[in-house]
């Protein structure tokens, strides 16, 4: 059952955020199982692409030696008071390799998500949200760079490729800058809080794991770091 967000500290406009940072890493409690291989020879380029390494899917990525979950999207569950500035510097989603990197990404409400093709191929942007809108929208040629900005907050929005059913993406967006995804090391970090309590909740796209707690409370003090670590189990 989700739970209340505590105390929760913002900034005042023309502030400059704070010095308290929340950092942990994303257990998995249970079997790993290897990334399955995806057949991409229906394109000539895909399949140039990945000779050397097979391109696999990314519905769950381990990181088998630390026994942790990559791509988790972590966050300050709000409302957060303040304003805060939106970041001057994009989000990418590159279409590289017959792939989106990243796979999982988060942006501030009013910043500029860009969406590159980088491969000498064709692609195609189809994504679909409940709050923001929708688009469906072709990539034929190499260096061709899309420009959005979502104007509400949204949690998993989807990107898909309608040329190549395999490929996939999320996106959320947020009101305030306190978010992370969970890295290769299956780590996160989130810096900037001013002090305070707060709700840490997470997500993860394959609805068949599930956090032993999906919200956690927490404090951080000015300058100080608090650790906060989640986990995950297959299906019991």
């Amino acid at each position: 059952m989700a739970a209340a967000a505590v105390g929760l500290v913002g900034l005042s406009a023309g502030a400059t955020l704070a010095d308290g940072t929340v950092k942990g890493k994303i257990n998995f409690d249970g079997k790993m199982a290897k990334p399955k291989a995806i057949r991409v020879s229906a394109d000539a380029f895909c399949m140039q692409a990945h000779q050397d390494k097979p391109l696999t899917a990314e519905t769950y990525v381990f990181n088998m030696e630390k026994a942790t979950l990559c791509n988790v999207v972590v966050y300050v569950k709000g409302p957060v008071e303040g304003t805060f500035a939106v970041p001057s510097k994009p989000v990418i989603i590159d279409q590289k390799g017959c792939q989106y990197i990243p796979h999982v990404v988060g942006a501030m409400v009013g910043q500029t998500v860009e969406f590159h093709n980088s491969d000498s191929t064709a692609h195609n942007l189809k994504f679909t949200s409940e709050k923001n809108g929708t688009f469906n929208e072709g990539q034929p040629v190499a260096g061709m760079v899309k420009d959005v900005k979502f104007d509400s907050p949204e949690q998993h929005m989807h990107l898909a490729c309608n040329v190549h059913a395999w490929m996939n993406a999320y996106i959320f967006t947020f009101d305030h800058p306190f978010f992370a995804v969970s890295d290769e090391n299956g780590e996160y970090e989130i810096k900037g809080l001013p002090a305070g309590k707060y709700t840490l909740a997470v997500w993860h796209e394959f609805d068949k794991f599930s956090p032993v707690k999906e919200e956690i409370e927490f404090e951080v003090t000015d300058g100080g770091t608090t650790e906060v670590d989640f986990t995950y189990q297959p299906p019991q």
